[in-house]
């Protein structure tokens, strides 16, 4: 255990050390967003890294410096919109980062605050004059920061009670949308009413369009005893590590039946090995002389002295391990299908194993590697789950991107909405948005409070 904390110990500090010089080379270049992100990295590796830290601190300053820069370049080029989004940016940044901005930069950010303000104070004036409700609450979201130094207070609290109420009205009227299955429909609802502050209550029934969880029936699958694996492990792993995709709820009732098919197939046989190991030796030739400093005596003189080789056999055993697989999981969906295999040919590995020791010639005993069993547990049960993660997104796209798959007692902008989860900028997605609620789907998640 100490050797596996040591290895993942360097492991981190290597990961450390290279995100790190990473941004260092970024800060050298002023790529300074970047140089942020790879500290970050470097933190995540090692939390009580004060040198990172400090960095990290460098660098989230001077890209908040560079972003004020650019704030004034947009907004000297009449680019206010921009200017002010970058500007609301940088001012949450520096709250997050809690940055401590000198003189200089605290007179940069009151001027772009000033500037920031009064054209907000034009904008929702607009918005609040062509009576656009859900306009005017999304700039005050989109704008949160701007506005919390107070340039806009007059203009918001004059404009902001009736289009509240406006908002609720809305509130209202969408509620007649509803279904008893609008389950991503009416989670919009919901937030959407909190946002003008009015209540929003509606009883769901049971959600009968997805499943309350994956079941996989693995008794099809067939596994040597050899192999250290079971069909049990590999469909719980499968099923956990799919139950959080969107065709599964708790609120459904019904489980998404799949079926495991295939062969395992694992087997080790040995038998006896002889070894033989080669060096090489000194072949050496000596004569008896007498010694010069003391002639009674005789010493061996060394006349010949050369390499030869040698060899040394000793006994062992030599396994061979053979190993191949072929895994299937099917099931039906509508509009679509779980298809995923995972194969591999058949595998031939001969592994050599001793128990002898011999210092003087380098032998020492050799343990038998064979095949990590987790490991290639873990290999077909991760394919198998990235292939029908492909083939349910893929199903939920067909059932609800496409209004002609509407099924009686679910709305049209339920699968708007469901749709939205991959394709946000389906135009069935865009219609609803804006049809709705004037505003983009991004616009809309902001207003919501739903932006990453």
């Amino acid at each position: 255990m100490r050797v596996i904390t040591l290895l993942l110990l360097s492991y981190l500090l290597v990961a450390c050390s290279s995100n790190l010089s990473k941004g260092n080379n970024m800060m050298e270049a002023e790529q300074f967003d970047e140089a942020v992100r790879y500290y970050e990295k470097a933190m995540l590796d090692d939390p009580g890294d004060t040198e990172v830290a400090t960095k990290l601190y460098e660098a989230r300053t001077r890209m908040v410096m560079a972003n004020l820069i650019k704030v004034r370049l947009q907004r000297q080029s009449n680019q206010h919109r921009a200017a002010a989004m970058a500007l609301n940016q940088s001012l949450h940044n520096i709250k997050r980062w809690k940055i401590i901005a000198d003189s200089g930069v605290k007179a940069t950010i009151e001027d772009e605050v000033l500037e920031g303000g009064t054209w907000l104070n034009k904008e929702l004036t607009a918005i609040a004059k062509r009576q656009d409700h859900n306009a005017f609450f999304y700039t005050l979201k989109q704008f949160n920061y701007i506005l919390d130094a107070g340039g806009a207070d007059k203009t918001v609290n004059t404009y902001k009670p009736k289009l509240l109420k406006q908002g609720q009205q809305q509130c209202r009227d969408l509620k007649r949308q509803l279904t008893q299955q609008s389950y991503y429909l009416h989670k919009v609802w919901v937030t959407y009413c909190g946002v003008f502050a009015a209540k929003a209550n509606y009883k769901l029934a049971k959600d009968t369009s997805r499943y309350k969880q994956p079941k996989i029936a693995y008794n099809r699958l067939k596994i040597s005893k050899a192999a250290g694996i079971s069909g049990k492990q590999i469909a719980h792993h499968i099923e956990r590590n799919i139950r959080n995709h969107p065709w599964f709820s708790g609120d459904a009732t019904s489980s998404m039946a799949l079926v495991m098919n295939g062969r395992i197939n694992y087997s080790v046989s040995s038998k006896p090995k002889t070894f033989t190991r080669k060096f090489m030796v000194y072949d050496e030739t000596l004569e008896l002389v007498k010694d010069p400093k003391d002639p009674e005596k005789v010493i061996r003189k060394l006349v010949h002295r050369k390499k030869v080789p040698k060899a040394v056999s000793f006994k062992g055993k030599e396994y061979t391990e053979v190993s191949s697989h072929t895994v299937s999981v099917k099931g039906t969906l509508p509009q679509g299908e779980v298809l995923a295999n995972q194969q591999s040919s058949k595998q031939k590995h001969l592994i050599p194993a001793h128990t002898t020791y011999f210092k003087e010639q380098g032998i020492s005993p050799l343990r038998a590697k064979f095949k990590n069993k987790q490991t290639w547990k873990n290999a077909i049960s991760n394919g198998l789950v990235s292939k029908i993660k492909q083939d349910l997104d893929k199903a939920w796209i067909d059932q609800f991107c496409s209004d002609q798959n509407i099924k009686k007692g679910m709305s049209k902008n339920e699968y708007a909405v469901r749709c939205s989860i991959y394709q946000p900028n389906h135009g069935l997605v865009n219609a609803w948005a804006q049809t709705e609620f004037s505003l983009s789907l991004a616009q809309l998640n902001i207003m919501l409070g739903r932006a990453n």
